[in-house]
């Protein structure tokens, strides 16, 4: 089983429990990769915040 393979399988996964459950997710991208998130285990959402620079 490849990267690929268990990929497909978390999102068929995901997708049948949200559908079986009625559940709400939050999804987000990193990049090229797409997750998701049970809504109800989400503390807190913050908006994009400039990183500050720190000295060496």
């Amino acid at each position: 089983m490849n990267v690929t393979d268990t990929r497909q399988i978390a999102q068929h996964e995901a997708a049948r429990h949200a559908t079986a459950t009625g559940g709400e997710f939050l999804t987000f991208r990193l990049g090229a990769e797409e997750y998701g998130i049970d809504i109800l285990k989400v503390q807190e959402i913050r908006s994009y915040e400039a990183p500050t620079r720190i000295a060496n």
